[in-house]
């Protein structure tokens, strides 16, 4: 089972080695689609905080192709190391960036939720986009 494993890292290493080297795109995508667990567990950690889960895993996915493109392997360093302080850093990002500029108490965050809740169940119900007065 070790050697099984030491192989397939050793196989992986030698794929990020070959990537650096030519940038080949679908050397490229086969590794993000190997990674692509990584990027989703680390949008579930920031889950429930007031973003669409799809939007995060979106940013994780983006920030892992962001990582992967950045990584530089004679560096001894792991991808998975590298990328997750890359993909935290994006989703936190995101977050300052999304977030609200002035400090609102918890009720009105809480009402701005709820009202976010209430307009997609209204768009479902009527089938268009509901206006201000609805």
């Amino acid at each position: 089972m070790t050697d099984q494993l030491e192989s397939t890292q050793g196989e992986e290493q030698r794929d990020f080695i070959e990537f650096a080297r030519t940038r080949d795109p679908a050397l490229r995508d086969k590794l993000v689609a190997a990674h692509l667990g990584l990027a989703h567990q680390l949008a579930r950690r920031f889950a429930n905080r007031g973003e669409p889960h799809d939007d995060l895993v979106q940013v994780a996915s983006i920030a892992l192709i962001k990582a992967l493109d950045r990584y530089e392997p004679e560096r001894g360093v792991r991808f998975s190391t590298f990328a997750v302080k890359c993909i935290i850093g994006e989703l936190k990002r995101h977050f300052r960036d999304r977030g609200w500029a002035v400090k609102a108490p918890r009720r009105v965050q809480e009402l701005y939720l709820e009202l976010g809740h209430d307009i997609d169940r209204l768009a479902q119900e009527l089938g268009r986009a509901p206006t201000v007065h609805e």
